[in-house]
């Protein structure tokens, strides 16, 4: 899997989603770039959460499974540091990261890990989990 390929696989099976992410696509400054459609993508994932709408939440986790397993190099890393890392920022999700780890399948789990060890100190523990995968 692309990295453009990574949008499609992650909206496949939710509608919603896929309407948020055409209208995002009209912004003639932030549509259609990978790492501010993660961010956009993130913020939904926050107000459904908040709302407590999960009910996708399954289908799009193993979205990003897939993602983290099938994906190239470039296409790992847009879901890692464009979107698992938005998810454990509370400046643009307004919510604690650890509510995410109940919906996070196993590899991304250890994704969401090597986030956290990176900003812990750990610098080598992202390109040590993509060695991984």
């Amino acid at each position: 899997m692309q990295a453009s390929e990574v949008r499609g696989a992650l909206e496949a099976d939710w509608p919603e989603l896929a309407s948020m992410l055409v209208e995002h696509d009209a912004d003639p400054i932030s549509g259609r770039l990978s790492y501010l459609e993660m961010s956009a993508i993130t913020r939904f994932l926050a107000d459904k959460l908040r709302s407590g709408d999960t009910a996708n939440f399954e289908a799009f986790f193993k979205g990003v499974e897939r993602c983290l397993h099938e994906g190239t190099d470039e296409a790992v890393t847009l879901v890692i540091v464009g979107l698992l890392e938005d998810l454990q920022n509370s400046n643009i999700t307004n919510v604690e990261k650890g509510v995410w780890l109940p919906f996070l399948e196993p590899t991304t789990r250890r994704a969401w890990q090597a986030v956290v060890d990176f900003w812990n100190g750990d610098l080598g523990a992202i390109s040590r989990f993509s060695a991984t995968t």
